[in-house]
C-alpha cells in the first residue's frame, strides 16, 4: 500500500520504488488506484507521465481509468508509440502517433482530449498522427483504476514510470511545455 500526493491509498503489486519512479517488470506489476470521484473523468482531460521503457510489448498499458467497457486507456504498442482510447459501452475512439519510442530513454508522454479532439504529446511536442473523433468517455465510477497494466492483467508495462499527472481539463501546449521544462531534470 502506498499513497499519492493527495493521500489516496493505492495498492502496489510488485512495482518497486526507486529514486526516479516505480519499476514494472512486464509480467504482472501494477498500481491499483482507489475509486475516487476526481478520477471519474467524463469530459476533457490531460494525462502526462514520465516513462522509460525497457522493452516494448504488443501493447503496454500506462493508465486505465475504466469500468468494464467505459472509460479511458493510454497505452503504447509496437506500431504506434502512444495511443489514447475513450470508451462508451464498448465502442472506442482512438488517437495515436506513429512516432516510435526508444528503449532506455526517458520521455514525458501525454494525451489530451478537448471536445472531440484527441492529441498525443511526446516531450511537450504535439506528435498526433491520427486524431479520432472522440465522444466524452463514459463514467468509470465504481471501478478500480490501474497504472502499469489493464484491469485483467494484460498489456503490462516493462519499464520505469516516474511522475503521473491527471487533469480534468485539456492543458494548453504552453502548460505542457512548462511541466516538461520544470520536471525534466529529474529524468536525465
Amino acid at each position: 500500500i502506498s499513497d499519492d500526493a493527495y493521500g489516496h491509498l493505492c495498492t502496489v503489486t510488485g512495482a518497486t520504488w526507486g529514486y526516479q519512479g516505480r519499476t514494472f517488470d512486464g509480467v504482472n506489476d501494477s498500481i491499483a488506484l482507489p475509486d475516487v470521484s476526481s478520477l471519474d473523468i467524463t469530459g476533457n482531460f490531460t494525462f502526462l507521465f514520465w516513462e522509460k521503457i525497457n522493452a516494448a510489448g504488443a501493447y503496454d498499458q500506462y493508465e486505465g481509468l475504466d469500468a468494464a467497457n467505459d472509460g479511458i486507456h493510454l497505452l503504447t504498442s509496437t506500431t504506434e508509440a502512444l495511443i489514447v482510447r475513450t470508451y462508451q459501452a464498448g465502442a472506442n475512439q482512438q488517437s495515436y502517433t506513429t512516432n516510435t519510442l526508444t528503449t532506455g530513454v526517458w520521455n514525458l508522454l501525454g494525451a489530451t482530449l478537448e471536445g472531440a479532439s484527441g492529441k498525443i504529446w511526446i516531450n511537450a511536442v504535439n506528435v498526433t498522427t491520427v486524431s479520432g473523433n472522440h465522444i466524452a468517455p463514459a463514467s468509470s465510477a465504481g471501478a478500480v483504476k490501474y497504472i502499469g497494466q489493464s484491469g485483467n492483467n494484460t498489456n503490462v508495462l516493462n519499464g520505469i514510470l516516474g511522475e503521473v499527472l491527471i487533469y480534468n481539463r485539456a492543458l494548453s501546449s504552453q502548460e505542457i511545455n512548462q511541466i516538461y521544462n520544470s520536471t525534466k531534470w529529474r529524468y536525465q
